[in-house]
């Protein structure tokens, strides 16, 4: 059992090594980072749409207002929202383990966070810039305070899953119906009133406070294209990198006795965010619930296992662990290319900061974090831009204009010559060919070209 604790150290340590990663590990942290900043020099979470700064403030504020608070101390930084999703992964794994051991005792508890730890979608996750650990950790805290009756508790840390992320809804649809298979009517009633009405507050007074802008970044701007094969894509992944764990939860769905409602309804109510997979940009983060339940399952299978049939428990557990290394050698491969690249990348990455962070204005980034890292917002999110163009739900005639105008004295874009001058990529394609008609190739900072704004002499000379 000790040996199962080295795929989930592997993954604790990787998310250690995301945070030396000087800019993005992950398309979407710099725009995360930016809010956050936001919040903290007092500009406005939830701005208007379709207007300057182009952004879209995916998710609730909770996480946003926790790294604010740490950014005054810090700068603009990614170390202490990573920091934060680190010690909040590391939580929910205590969180599994003490979901398992009033039901199965303390080594399976250990088992149950391993198993999660270990799960290759954890280790993807580690230490990123998002929002989704938190969100979990709150979630488990209030899955596990209403294990011990603690409801009220249980109510507020749910309400602030949601807040945190609004997909998180397996967990406050888990608990009452679990108060209802036991008889517990009125309490499931008292605790679904409580969290909805907490809830629906905490929205009502999101909207007054930015004007009405808030539903329309976290639901409206964020419905991105769905394509099904892609849920069926994911579903293959997962059957290879986590099929026995998932074996293993539908087991404990059949086989452990009632004391395991709760975890199996938790199971159960977190399986659409599956379904959420098919959605474009959907990544590896909406596993998250799904296999948190599943470790608490497996490792009670396992338990009951070793008391009626010792030596298959032995071999389960065996296999299990076999098949989480693998994955785990490839996590410690990647982390130590991830160390060699940090190395290379800063000098880079400080040098494009500083060179931000010295020019007038809002400047146009491939990397979305190096403007947020001088300080600046992102000036424009070019992936759900170009879906919400796409879909014709989004002008980019003012981005277009603007450019024209040279609000935007420079842009950077990844690429060793001249990326500008190659096919579209990044922004939308009107808005690509305004870029190759009013910017020119000015300097090389690593591997970020810069490009500076055309003046209208020079324009009126071509």
């Amino acid at each position: 059992m000790a040996a199962s604790a080295l795929p989930a150290l592997v993954t604790l340590l990787h998310g250690g090594v995301v945070l030396l990663q000087p800019t993005e590990a992950l398309y979407g942290e710099g725009i995360v980072l930016g809010q956050a900043l936001a919040v903290a020099t007092g500009r406005p979470l939830y701005p208007p749409l379709g207007e300057p700064p182009y952004s879209v403030t995916a998710y609730p504020p909770l996480y946003y207002l926790a790294v604010a608070t740490l950014l005054p101390v810090t700068g603009p930084s990614l170390v202490p929202g990573r920091l934060l999703s680190l010690a909040a992964l590391a939580l929910a794994a205590a969180l599994v383990a003490l979901a398992v051991t009033p039901l199965a005792g303390g080594r399976w508890g250990l088992l149950a966070a391993s198993l999660f730890l270990a799960q290759p979608a954890a280790a993807e996750w580690a230490g990123l810039h998002r929002v989704d650990s938190l969100a979990l950790a709150f979630a488990l805290a209030g899955l596990l305070l209403a294990s011990r009756s603690r409801l009220g508790l249980a109510a507020l840390a749910l309400t602030l899953s949601v807040l945190t992320k609004q997909t998180y809804l397996a967990a406050p649809l888990a608990v009452p119906l679990w108060l209802v298979c036991n008889g517990r009517w009125r309490e499931a009633a008292r605790f679904s009133v409580t969290v909805l009405g907490l809830v629906s507050g905490g929205v009502l007074l999101l909207q007054h406070l930015s004007d009405g802008q808030f539903l329309r970044h976290i639901v409206g701007a964020n419905l991105n294209p769905y394509f099904p094969t892609l849920v069926l894509a994911w579903l293959g992944w997962a059957a290879v990198v986590s099929g026995p764990l998932l074996l293993g939860a539908v087991l404990g769905l059949i086989v452990l006795p009632r004391r395991w409602l709760l975890w199996k309804l938790y199971l159960l109510a977190s399986l659409p965010n599956i379904l959420a997979l098919g959605k474009e940009g959907a990544s590896f983060n909406y596993w998250f619930e799904p296999l948190a339940a599943a470790a608490v399952l497996t490792a009670g299978v396992l338990a009951l296992l070793l008391v009626r049939w010792p030596r298959l428990a032995a071999a389960s557990a065996v296999a299990l662990l076999v098949t989480l290394l693998p994955a785990a050698a490839a996590t410690a491969r990647v982390s130590s290319a991830a160390v060699v690249q940090a190395g290379t990348d800063r000098p880079h990455v400080e040098q494009a900061v500083q060179f931000v962070r010295d020019v007038p204005g809002e400047v146009l980034s491939e990397d979305l974090a190096i403007p947020v890292l001088a300080g600046k917002p992102v000036a424009f999110e070019y992936v759900i831009f170009t879906i919400l163009w796409a879909e014709g739900a989004w002008s980019a005639e003012p981005l277009i204009e603007d450019v024209a105008a040279g609000r935007y004295p420079y842009l950077l874009l990844l690429g060793d010559d001249d990326p500008l001058a190659g096919d579209c990529r990044c922004f939308p394609p009107p808005v690509w060919q305004a870029l190759q008609q009013h910017y020119q190739r000015e300097d090389h900072l690593g591997r970020f070209v810069v490009y500076r704004f055309k003046e209208r002499a020079e324009l009126a000379a071509r």
